[in-house]
């Protein structure tokens, strides 16, 4: 869901689109969803549902490394072929290494969700298709120390989460170790 909203307010929505129009394009995008995540639970998609999971994962890195460093590339080609590189790497990891990718995915995916849901409240996290605009048009100088920050606490949360999947991914029988075993 959120990445056909990014797809779609990075390619052709604006912010001045009709309000209906935003309503549509996430009900749709919810309904996608989840007839696509019913259909990626099923034994012989789930390294798909990985590919999937880990193409997002690393796409968020790409966006990460985009925004702490390569920004100063200004380019939009770097950043596309940056974002969609890591995208397309972490996917092919989820296929070679699925218990990997599976932790490794949603401990990043997670630990970014939260931080950035906690920067709605703490305020400081500049939005990521922004910020670059913004060093670009000269109305902020440098990405603000606040970001990196944030990119600490993702890290550090990412490290965490995937500790604690690790350890628990241990304890586990192999009977257990599917990922949806205990919804049976």
């Amino acid at each position: 869901m959120t990445g056909i909203l990014l797809l779609f307010y990075s390619t052709f929505l604006k912010d001045n689109t009709e309000d209906w129009v935003g309503w549509t394009v996430l009900g749709g995008s919810a309904v996608v969803g989840l007839i696509v995540g019913y259909f990626m639970t099923r034994q012989s998609m789930q390294r798909i549902g990985a590919a999937i999971l880990a193409a997002w994962g690393g796409f968020i890195v790409g966006l990460i490394l985009n925004e702490s460093v390569l920004y100063l590339t200004d380019s939009t080609a770097v950043f596309w072929c940056v974002a969609i590189g890591c995208a397309i790497a972490a996917a092919i990891f989820a296929f070679v290494a699925y218990n990997h990718a599976l932790i490794l995915s949603t401990a990043l995916i997670g630990s970014y969700s939260i931080v950035r849901g906690a920067s709605l409240y703490i305020g400081g996290f500049p939005n990521e298709f922004n910020l670059i605009n913004e060093v670009k048009n000269g109305v902020i100088e440098n990405v603000p120390w606040e970001y990196y920050a944030y990119l600490a606490a993702i890290i550090a949360t990412s490290i965490l989460a995937s500790i604690v999947q690790y350890k628990t991914l241990a304890r586990m029988e192999e009977h257990e170790r599917h990922p949806y075993e205990r919804l049976r």
